[in-house]
Protein backbone atom coordinates (compact mmCIF):
# COMPACT_ATOMS: atom_id res chain seq x y z
CA UNK A 1 0.00 0.00 0.00
CA UNK A 2 1.59 3.47 -0.94
CA UNK A 3 0.51 7.30 0.40
CA UNK A 4 -0.07 9.77 -2.32
CA UNK A 5 -0.36 13.31 -0.91
CA UNK A 6 -1.86 15.89 -2.89
CA UNK A 7 -2.46 19.51 -2.98
CA UNK A 8 -5.64 21.12 -4.59
CA UNK A 9 -4.83 25.14 -6.59
CA UNK A 10 -5.58 27.08 -3.32
CA UNK A 11 -2.40 25.08 -1.05
CA UNK A 12 -4.15 23.39 1.29
CA UNK A 13 -3.30 20.16 1.90
CA UNK A 14 -5.50 17.36 0.96
CA UNK A 15 -5.95 13.96 2.84
CA UNK A 16 -3.51 11.15 2.00
CA UNK A 17 -5.32 8.49 -0.86
CA UNK A 18 -3.89 5.05 -0.68
CA UNK A 19 -3.38 3.00 -3.41
CA UNK A 20 -3.80 -0.55 -3.49
CA UNK A 21 -1.69 -2.91 -5.59
CA UNK A 22 -4.28 -5.24 -8.07
CA UNK A 23 -4.55 -8.43 -6.82
CA UNK A 24 -3.45 -11.75 -8.73
CA UNK A 25 -7.00 -13.81 -9.55
CA UNK A 26 -7.59 -17.14 -11.69
CA UNK A 27 -7.51 -15.33 -14.75
CA UNK A 28 -3.89 -14.67 -14.29
CA UNK A 29 -2.62 -18.20 -14.24
CA UNK A 30 -1.31 -19.72 -17.39
CA UNK A 31 -3.38 -21.11 -19.76
CA UNK A 32 -1.89 -24.61 -19.32
CA UNK A 33 -2.50 -24.41 -15.88
CA UNK A 34 -6.51 -23.44 -16.68
CA UNK A 35 -7.03 -26.03 -19.65
CA UNK A 36 -5.56 -28.73 -16.79
CA UNK A 37 -8.30 -27.63 -14.09
CA UNK A 38 -11.18 -27.67 -16.91
CA UNK A 39 -10.47 -31.33 -17.73
CA UNK A 40 -11.41 -31.75 -14.02
CA UNK A 41 -14.94 -30.01 -14.22
CA UNK A 42 -18.37 -31.41 -15.52
CA UNK A 43 -18.55 -30.48 -19.32
CA UNK A 44 -22.17 -29.19 -18.62
CA UNK A 45 -20.28 -26.73 -15.94
CA UNK A 46 -18.08 -25.94 -18.83
CA UNK A 47 -20.46 -24.74 -20.54
CA UNK A 48 -21.44 -22.03 -18.14
CA UNK A 49 -18.04 -21.42 -17.52
CA UNK A 50 -17.38 -19.85 -20.64
CA UNK A 51 -20.14 -17.48 -20.19
CA UNK A 52 -18.81 -15.72 -17.19
CA UNK A 53 -16.12 -13.78 -19.03
CA UNK A 54 -14.19 -12.91 -22.34
CA UNK A 55 -10.97 -14.65 -20.69
CA UNK A 56 -13.34 -17.87 -20.35
CA UNK A 57 -14.88 -17.54 -23.37
CA UNK A 58 -11.78 -17.57 -25.47
CA UNK A 59 -10.19 -19.95 -23.23
CA UNK A 60 -13.26 -23.06 -23.85
CA UNK A 61 -12.46 -22.33 -27.14
CA UNK A 62 -9.59 -24.89 -27.31
CA UNK A 63 -9.51 -27.05 -29.39
CA UNK A 64 -7.01 -29.49 -28.11
CA UNK A 65 -9.30 -29.59 -24.83
CA UNK A 66 -12.28 -31.07 -26.73
CA UNK A 67 -10.13 -33.74 -28.52
CA UNK A 68 -8.88 -34.52 -24.97
CA UNK A 69 -12.50 -34.65 -23.47
CA UNK A 70 -13.31 -36.52 -26.34
CA UNK A 71 -10.88 -39.56 -26.42
CA UNK A 72 -11.84 -39.99 -22.27
CA UNK A 73 -15.65 -39.74 -22.49
CA UNK A 74 -17.74 -42.77 -23.69
CA UNK A 75 -20.14 -42.20 -25.88
CA UNK A 76 -21.19 -43.07 -29.29
CA UNK A 77 -18.79 -41.79 -31.66
CA UNK A 78 -21.32 -40.37 -34.81
CA UNK A 79 -20.27 -39.11 -38.11
CA UNK A 80 -18.14 -36.19 -38.45
CA UNK A 81 -16.16 -35.71 -35.25
CA UNK A 82 -13.31 -33.40 -36.99
CA UNK A 83 -15.33 -30.15 -36.72
CA UNK A 84 -17.74 -30.61 -33.78
CA UNK A 85 -16.37 -32.15 -30.73
CA UNK A 86 -17.70 -29.56 -28.64
CA UNK A 87 -20.96 -29.76 -29.37
CA UNK A 88 -21.31 -34.04 -29.32
CA UNK A 89 -19.72 -33.77 -26.04
CA UNK A 90 -22.28 -31.02 -23.99
CA UNK A 91 -25.45 -33.16 -25.95
CA UNK A 92 -24.28 -36.45 -24.97
CA UNK A 93 -24.11 -34.92 -20.91
CA UNK A 94 -27.11 -33.10 -21.00
CA UNK A 95 -28.60 -35.98 -22.57
CA UNK A 96 -27.72 -38.22 -19.36
CA UNK A 97 -28.50 -35.25 -16.82
CA UNK A 98 -32.23 -35.01 -18.40
CA UNK A 99 -33.15 -38.72 -18.54
CA UNK A 100 -33.93 -41.30 -16.06
CA UNK A 101 -32.82 -41.96 -13.25
CA UNK A 102 -32.53 -38.28 -12.86
CA UNK A 103 -35.86 -36.82 -13.47
CA UNK A 104 -38.86 -38.92 -14.26
CA UNK A 105 -40.35 -36.67 -16.87
CA UNK A 106 -38.07 -35.12 -19.19
CA UNK A 107 -38.84 -31.82 -20.93
CA UNK A 108 -38.45 -32.18 -24.94
CA UNK A 109 -38.23 -29.40 -27.70
CA UNK A 110 -40.85 -30.45 -30.76
CA UNK A 111 -40.96 -29.74 -34.38
CA UNK A 112 -43.39 -30.63 -37.11
CA UNK A 113 -42.19 -32.26 -39.70
CA UNK A 114 -43.91 -33.90 -43.04
CA UNK A 115 -43.13 -36.18 -46.14
CA UNK A 116 -41.05 -35.47 -49.08
CA UNK A 117 -39.78 -37.69 -51.12
CA UNK A 118 -36.28 -36.28 -50.28
CA UNK A 119 -34.38 -37.00 -47.60
CA UNK A 120 -33.18 -34.46 -44.74
CA UNK A 121 -31.65 -34.34 -41.80
CA UNK A 122 -31.93 -32.12 -39.59
CA UNK A 123 -29.41 -30.42 -36.46
CA UNK A 124 -31.68 -29.83 -33.63
CA UNK A 125 -29.27 -27.70 -31.68
CA UNK A 126 -28.58 -25.40 -34.66
CA UNK A 127 -29.55 -22.22 -33.33
CA UNK A 128 -31.68 -20.07 -33.27
CA UNK A 129 -33.15 -22.53 -35.70
CA UNK A 130 -32.82 -25.75 -37.40
CA UNK A 131 -32.44 -25.82 -41.08
CA UNK A 132 -33.01 -28.83 -43.40
CA UNK A 133 -29.73 -29.66 -45.64
CA UNK A 134 -30.25 -31.93 -48.29
CA UNK A 135 -29.00 -35.86 -47.53
CA UNK A 136 -30.36 -38.21 -50.21
CA UNK A 137 -32.73 -38.36 -53.05
CA UNK A 138 -33.86 -41.69 -53.93
CA UNK A 139 -33.90 -42.00 -57.62
CA UNK A 140 -36.32 -44.70 -57.21
CA UNK A 141 -38.94 -45.63 -54.97
CA UNK A 142 -36.92 -46.68 -51.17
CA UNK A 143 -38.65 -49.77 -49.59
CA UNK A 144 -36.14 -49.38 -47.24
CA UNK A 145 -33.59 -46.01 -45.92
CA UNK A 146 -31.17 -47.07 -43.04
CA UNK A 147 -28.31 -45.08 -41.94
CA UNK A 148 -25.55 -46.91 -39.46
CA UNK A 149 -22.37 -45.69 -37.75
CA UNK A 150 -19.67 -48.46 -36.53
CA UNK A 151 -15.91 -48.42 -35.41
CA UNK A 152 -13.55 -50.38 -37.32
CA UNK A 153 -10.61 -52.81 -35.94
CA UNK A 154 -8.18 -49.68 -36.57
CA UNK A 155 -10.76 -47.06 -34.61
CA UNK A 156 -12.39 -45.09 -37.55
CA UNK A 157 -15.69 -44.61 -37.58
CA UNK A 158 -17.33 -45.43 -40.69
CA UNK A 159 -20.67 -44.75 -41.66
CA UNK A 160 -22.58 -46.63 -44.05
CA UNK A 161 -26.31 -46.23 -45.63
CA UNK A 162 -28.36 -48.77 -47.13
CA UNK A 163 -31.45 -48.63 -49.18
CA UNK A 164 -33.70 -51.10 -50.41
CA UNK A 165 -34.89 -49.83 -54.21
CA UNK A 166 -38.15 -50.61 -56.44
CA UNK A 167 -36.47 -51.41 -60.36
CA UNK A 168 -39.95 -51.40 -62.81
CA UNK A 169 -42.57 -53.67 -60.91
CA UNK A 170 -40.52 -57.06 -60.33
CA UNK A 171 -37.20 -56.38 -60.09
CA UNK A 172 -35.68 -55.03 -56.45
CA UNK A 173 -32.21 -54.08 -55.19
CA UNK A 174 -30.19 -53.62 -52.08
CA UNK A 175 -27.48 -50.52 -52.45
CA UNK A 176 -25.04 -50.45 -50.06
CA UNK A 177 -23.33 -46.75 -49.65
CA UNK A 178 -19.99 -45.19 -47.45
CA UNK A 179 -21.30 -41.77 -46.06
CA UNK A 180 -18.31 -39.68 -45.36
CA UNK A 181 -18.99 -35.84 -43.54
CA UNK A 182 -17.41 -32.78 -44.31
CA UNK A 183 -18.73 -28.86 -43.31
CA UNK A 184 -20.57 -29.02 -46.46
CA UNK A 185 -22.72 -31.81 -45.56
CA UNK A 186 -22.27 -35.83 -45.79
CA UNK A 187 -21.23 -36.94 -49.20
CA UNK A 188 -22.59 -40.57 -50.54
CA UNK A 189 -20.33 -42.88 -52.35
CA UNK A 190 -21.58 -46.27 -53.55
CA UNK A 191 -19.84 -49.31 -52.84
CA UNK A 192 -22.15 -52.08 -54.24
CA UNK A 193 -25.50 -53.25 -55.00
CA UNK A 194 -27.40 -56.88 -55.58
CA UNK A 195 -30.76 -57.81 -56.57
CA UNK A 196 -33.16 -59.49 -54.70
CA UNK A 197 -35.15 -62.92 -55.45
CA UNK A 198 -38.53 -62.34 -56.33
CA UNK A 199 -39.76 -64.04 -53.26
CA UNK A 200 -37.43 -61.81 -50.60
CA UNK A 201 -39.51 -60.56 -48.19
CA UNK A 202 -37.33 -57.18 -47.82
CA UNK A 203 -35.32 -55.44 -45.11
CA UNK A 204 -36.27 -55.31 -41.74
CA UNK A 205 -32.98 -53.66 -40.05
CA UNK A 206 -29.23 -53.46 -40.04
CA UNK A 207 -27.01 -54.89 -37.67
CA UNK A 208 -23.17 -53.57 -37.43
CA UNK A 209 -20.10 -54.54 -36.17
CA UNK A 210 -16.40 -53.77 -36.44
CA UNK A 211 -16.30 -55.66 -39.76
CA UNK A 212 -19.65 -57.28 -40.41
CA UNK A 213 -22.77 -56.19 -41.39
CA UNK A 214 -25.80 -58.00 -41.48
CA UNK A 215 -29.34 -57.01 -43.02
CA UNK A 216 -32.18 -58.96 -41.21
CA UNK A 217 -34.86 -60.19 -43.51
CA UNK A 218 -38.66 -58.92 -42.43
CA UNK A 219 -39.36 -62.62 -42.01
CA UNK A 220 -37.99 -64.39 -39.33
CA UNK A 221 -38.40 -68.00 -41.24
CA UNK A 222 -34.44 -70.20 -41.00
CA UNK A 223 -35.24 -70.64 -44.66
CA UNK A 224 -34.81 -66.78 -45.60
CA UNK A 225 -31.26 -65.97 -44.57
CA UNK A 226 -29.76 -62.77 -43.72
CA UNK A 227 -27.52 -60.92 -45.92
CA UNK A 228 -23.64 -60.16 -44.71
CA UNK A 229 -21.40 -57.75 -45.99
CA UNK A 230 -17.80 -57.79 -44.93
CA UNK A 231 -16.76 -54.28 -45.06
CA UNK A 232 -12.97 -54.91 -44.69
CA UNK A 233 -12.64 -57.17 -47.56
CA UNK A 234 -15.67 -56.03 -49.72
CA UNK A 235 -17.35 -59.11 -50.29
CA UNK A 236 -20.74 -60.91 -49.09
CA UNK A 237 -20.22 -63.56 -46.50
CA UNK A 238 -22.80 -66.62 -45.27
CA UNK A 239 -24.16 -67.97 -42.18
CA UNK A 240 -23.17 -71.72 -40.73
CA UNK A 241 -24.97 -74.50 -41.66
CA UNK A 242 -27.50 -76.08 -39.02
CA UNK A 243 -26.17 -78.29 -36.48
CA UNK A 244 -27.99 -82.12 -38.38
CA UNK A 245 -29.96 -82.42 -34.87
CA UNK A 246 -32.11 -79.51 -36.24
CA UNK A 247 -32.20 -79.26 -39.81
CA UNK A 248 -35.34 -81.82 -39.89
CA UNK A 249 -36.89 -79.01 -37.56
CA UNK A 250 -36.30 -76.35 -40.38
CA UNK A 251 -38.16 -78.36 -42.78
CA UNK A 252 -41.72 -78.07 -40.62
CA UNK A 253 -42.17 -74.48 -40.96
CA UNK A 254 -44.66 -74.72 -37.88
CA UNK A 255 -42.09 -75.72 -35.57
CA UNK A 256 -40.07 -72.58 -36.08
CA UNK A 257 -40.23 -69.95 -34.59
CA UNK A 258 -37.73 -66.45 -34.68
CA UNK A 259 -34.18 -65.75 -35.45
CA UNK A 260 -32.56 -62.78 -34.31
CA UNK A 261 -28.75 -61.58 -34.81
CA UNK A 262 -26.28 -59.91 -33.03
CA UNK A 263 -23.06 -58.17 -33.34
CA UNK A 264 -20.22 -57.72 -31.16
CA UNK A 265 -17.06 -57.30 -31.16
CA UNK A 266 -15.78 -60.53 -31.37
CA UNK A 267 -18.75 -62.67 -32.04
CA UNK A 268 -21.52 -62.91 -34.17
CA UNK A 269 -24.45 -63.98 -31.75
CA UNK A 270 -27.04 -66.31 -33.54
CA UNK A 271 -30.73 -66.67 -31.76
CA UNK A 272 -32.46 -69.71 -33.29
CA UNK A 273 -36.38 -70.37 -31.71
CA UNK A 274 -38.24 -73.73 -32.24
CA UNK A 275 -41.45 -74.57 -30.65
CA UNK A 276 -40.52 -77.88 -29.10
CA UNK A 277 -44.09 -78.88 -27.52
CA UNK A 278 -47.16 -77.34 -27.24
CA UNK A 279 -46.00 -73.51 -26.05
CA UNK A 280 -42.68 -74.33 -25.16
CA UNK A 281 -39.98 -72.64 -26.76
CA UNK A 282 -36.22 -74.01 -27.36
CA UNK A 283 -33.45 -71.48 -28.17
CA UNK A 284 -30.03 -72.82 -29.82
CA UNK A 285 -27.61 -69.75 -29.38
CA UNK A 286 -24.78 -69.89 -31.88
CA UNK A 287 -21.48 -67.68 -31.70
CA UNK A 288 -19.30 -67.14 -34.43
CA UNK A 289 -15.40 -65.38 -34.72
CA UNK A 290 -16.54 -62.03 -36.96
CA UNK A 291 -13.24 -63.19 -39.11
CA UNK A 292 -14.95 -65.23 -41.78
CA UNK A 293 -13.18 -68.32 -43.20
CA UNK A 294 -12.87 -68.74 -47.29
CA UNK A 295 -13.97 -72.33 -48.39
CA UNK A 296 -12.97 -74.01 -51.29
CA UNK A 297 -15.44 -72.17 -53.81
CA UNK A 298 -13.94 -69.40 -52.70
CA UNK A 299 -16.79 -68.15 -50.40
CA UNK A 300 -16.59 -66.94 -46.96
CA UNK A 301 -18.32 -68.26 -44.64
CA UNK A 302 -18.71 -67.75 -40.67
CA UNK A 303 -17.56 -70.76 -38.64
CA UNK A 304 -18.98 -71.62 -35.37
CA UNK A 305 -16.96 -71.85 -32.25
CA UNK A 306 -19.59 -72.18 -29.19
CA UNK A 307 -22.88 -72.92 -28.82
CA UNK A 308 -25.59 -73.49 -26.07
CA UNK A 309 -29.82 -74.15 -25.94
CA UNK A 310 -31.70 -71.70 -23.74
CA UNK A 311 -35.08 -73.26 -22.77
CA UNK A 312 -38.95 -71.36 -21.92
CA UNK A 313 -38.13 -67.80 -23.62
CA UNK A 314 -37.65 -66.02 -26.68
CA UNK A 315 -35.35 -63.11 -26.62
CA UNK A 316 -36.15 -59.88 -29.20
CA UNK A 317 -34.87 -56.56 -29.70
CA UNK A 318 -31.51 -57.91 -27.88
CA UNK A 319 -28.39 -55.11 -27.67
CA UNK A 320 -25.06 -55.34 -26.19
CA UNK A 321 -24.46 -53.49 -22.86
CA UNK A 322 -20.93 -55.26 -22.01
CA UNK A 323 -18.53 -56.91 -24.04
CA UNK A 324 -15.17 -58.18 -22.36
CA UNK A 325 -12.30 -60.22 -23.05
CA UNK A 326 -9.68 -61.18 -20.05
CA UNK A 327 -6.06 -61.77 -20.64
CA UNK A 328 -7.59 -65.99 -19.93
CA UNK A 329 -9.40 -65.71 -23.34
CA UNK A 330 -12.60 -65.75 -21.17
CA UNK A 331 -15.32 -63.54 -23.13
CA UNK A 332 -18.07 -62.06 -21.17
CA UNK A 333 -21.07 -60.37 -23.10
CA UNK A 334 -24.22 -59.08 -21.41
CA UNK A 335 -26.98 -58.38 -23.68
CA UNK A 336 -30.22 -56.79 -22.79
CA UNK A 337 -33.56 -57.36 -24.56
CA UNK A 338 -37.44 -58.21 -24.52
CA UNK A 339 -38.34 -62.02 -22.65
CA UNK A 340 -41.72 -62.90 -24.76
CA UNK A 341 -42.48 -66.33 -23.24
CA UNK A 342 -45.84 -66.40 -24.84
CA UNK A 343 -46.24 -64.43 -28.51
CA UNK A 344 -49.94 -63.74 -26.84
CA UNK A 345 -49.12 -62.67 -23.90
CA UNK A 346 -50.09 -58.82 -22.88
CA UNK A 347 -46.78 -58.32 -20.76
CA UNK A 348 -43.42 -59.61 -21.55
CA UNK A 349 -39.99 -58.57 -19.28
CA UNK A 350 -36.94 -56.65 -20.13
CA UNK A 351 -34.28 -59.35 -19.44
CA UNK A 352 -30.40 -59.09 -19.32
CA UNK A 353 -28.77 -62.23 -20.44
CA UNK A 354 -25.46 -62.73 -19.38
CA UNK A 355 -23.24 -65.24 -21.14
CA UNK A 356 -19.71 -66.16 -20.67
CA UNK A 357 -17.58 -67.89 -23.89
CA UNK A 358 -14.07 -69.50 -22.75
CA UNK A 359 -11.37 -70.18 -24.63
CA UNK A 360 -12.14 -72.89 -28.16
CA UNK A 361 -10.14 -76.18 -27.35
CA UNK A 362 -10.12 -78.79 -30.51
CA UNK A 363 -12.22 -76.13 -32.17
CA UNK A 364 -15.09 -76.11 -29.62
CA UNK A 365 -15.35 -73.97 -26.78
CA UNK A 366 -17.91 -73.94 -23.82
CA UNK A 367 -21.03 -71.09 -23.02
CA UNK A 368 -22.56 -70.52 -19.84
CA UNK A 369 -25.44 -68.16 -19.36
CA UNK A 370 -26.94 -66.35 -16.70
CA UNK A 371 -30.63 -64.27 -16.95
CA UNK A 372 -31.71 -61.13 -14.71
CA UNK A 373 -35.10 -59.96 -15.19
CA UNK A 374 -35.31 -56.04 -14.63
CA UNK A 375 -39.11 -55.43 -15.14
CA UNK A 376 -41.84 -55.33 -16.78
CA UNK A 377 -42.84 -54.25 -19.95
CA UNK A 378 -45.86 -54.72 -22.69
CA UNK A 379 -45.86 -57.57 -24.61
CA UNK A 380 -47.53 -56.49 -27.92
CA UNK A 381 -46.55 -52.71 -28.39
CA UNK A 382 -43.10 -51.73 -29.77
CA UNK A 383 -39.93 -51.13 -27.38
CA UNK A 384 -36.46 -49.52 -28.91
CA UNK A 385 -33.47 -49.64 -26.77
CA UNK A 386 -29.91 -48.34 -27.52
CA UNK A 387 -26.48 -49.11 -26.34
CA UNK A 388 -23.60 -47.58 -25.94
CA UNK A 389 -19.69 -47.56 -25.00
CA UNK A 390 -20.56 -45.99 -21.56
CA UNK A 391 -22.20 -49.69 -20.89
CA UNK A 392 -25.64 -47.63 -20.07
CA UNK A 393 -28.76 -48.42 -22.19
CA UNK A 394 -31.48 -45.76 -23.07
CA UNK A 395 -34.62 -46.58 -24.25
CA UNK A 396 -38.75 -45.81 -24.95
CA UNK A 397 -41.52 -48.06 -25.09
CA UNK A 398 -45.31 -47.62 -26.22
CA UNK A 399 -48.13 -47.86 -23.97
CA UNK A 400 -51.63 -49.75 -24.68
CA UNK A 401 -52.96 -46.33 -23.99
CA UNK A 402 -51.00 -44.69 -26.60
CA UNK A 403 -48.59 -42.71 -23.88
CA UNK A 404 -44.50 -43.15 -24.32
CA UNK A 405 -42.30 -44.05 -21.18
CA UNK A 406 -38.17 -43.52 -21.34
CA UNK A 407 -36.71 -45.83 -19.26
CA UNK A 408 -32.52 -46.92 -18.88
CA UNK A 409 -30.66 -49.39 -17.62
CA UNK A 410 -27.49 -48.45 -15.80
CA UNK A 411 -24.59 -51.06 -13.62
CA UNK A 412 -24.74 -49.51 -9.65
CA UNK A 413 -23.17 -51.79 -7.69
CA UNK A 414 -21.83 -54.38 -9.86
CA UNK A 415 -25.51 -54.70 -10.39
CA UNK A 416 -27.91 -53.88 -13.98
CA UNK A 417 -30.81 -51.70 -12.44
CA UNK A 418 -33.34 -49.85 -14.71
CA UNK A 419 -35.39 -46.88 -14.23
CA UNK A 420 -38.08 -45.55 -15.93
CA UNK A 421 -40.30 -41.90 -16.34
CA UNK A 422 -44.00 -41.55 -15.87
CA UNK A 423 -46.35 -41.64 -19.06
CA UNK A 424 -45.34 -39.03 -21.29
CA UNK A 425 -49.28 -38.24 -21.74
CA UNK A 426 -50.20 -36.68 -25.27
CA UNK A 427 -50.57 -33.16 -26.08
CA UNK A 428 -53.98 -30.83 -26.25
CA UNK A 429 -55.63 -31.87 -29.56
CA UNK A 430 -54.10 -35.62 -29.32
CA UNK A 431 -56.29 -38.87 -28.65
CA UNK A 432 -52.46 -41.07 -28.66
CA UNK A 433 -48.85 -41.03 -29.35
CA UNK A 434 -46.22 -43.45 -30.61
CA UNK A 435 -42.46 -43.65 -31.15
CA UNK A 436 -41.49 -44.54 -33.94
CA UNK A 437 -37.67 -44.08 -33.71
CA UNK A 438 -35.22 -43.50 -31.30
CA UNK A 439 -31.91 -41.89 -30.49
CA UNK A 440 -30.99 -42.43 -27.38
CA UNK A 441 -27.45 -40.41 -27.26
CA UNK A 442 -29.00 -37.60 -28.66
CA UNK A 443 -32.19 -37.67 -27.36
CA UNK A 444 -34.16 -37.54 -30.00
CA UNK A 445 -37.71 -39.06 -30.99
CA UNK A 446 -39.87 -39.54 -33.98
CA UNK A 447 -43.44 -39.68 -32.75
CA UNK A 448 -46.28 -40.54 -34.77
CA UNK A 449 -49.56 -38.39 -33.48
CA UNK A 450 -53.28 -38.66 -33.87
CA UNK A 451 -55.53 -36.13 -33.21
CA UNK A 452 -59.44 -36.11 -32.15
CA UNK A 453 -60.15 -36.09 -35.91
CA UNK A 454 -57.72 -39.26 -36.75
CA UNK A 455 -55.23 -37.10 -38.93
CA UNK A 456 -51.66 -38.46 -38.25
CA UNK A 457 -48.63 -36.46 -37.82
CA UNK A 458 -44.78 -36.66 -37.25
CA UNK A 459 -42.48 -34.82 -35.03
CA UNK A 460 -39.13 -34.78 -33.64
CA UNK A 461 -38.37 -34.32 -30.36
CA UNK A 462 -35.57 -33.39 -29.00
CA UNK A 463 -34.21 -33.18 -24.66
CA UNK A 464 -34.25 -29.76 -23.82
CA UNK A 465 -30.97 -28.49 -22.82
CA UNK A 466 -30.00 -27.87 -19.20
CA UNK A 467 -29.86 -24.32 -17.89
CA UNK A 468 -27.26 -23.78 -15.38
Amino acid sequence: MQYVSTFDPSGFLMMPRMRFARKTGIRDMPQEILLMICGFLPLLDLVSLSQVSRVFWLLLKDEYLWKALYRTTKIVRPVGTAYCLRRILISSANVKENWPPFVKKPEFSRKLTRTHSIGYYYDLLEQPKPQPMLFYRPHLMALFFRCVTATNIHGDTLTFLITETQLGKNVRRVNICKVSASVMGPFVEPLMHYDLPENYPGIADVVIGSRLMILKPKANYINVPPTIYDFKDLRPCKLPPLPAEYQRSVAQHASFYHAEYVMTKSYVLIFYTFVKAPRALETLVLACPTTPVLQKNKESMLQVSHRTVVDGFVLANIRVMCDDTCESGTTRITLVGKKVTNCRAKDAALMAFQLTLHPVIDDEGSMNYNTVDLGTIPGRDAIWLETGPDECGRGVYNTPAGHIVLFSIEAENGQLRWHKSDELSCGPGLVRHSAMAFDGYRGMLCVKTVNMARNVGLEVWTVKRTTR
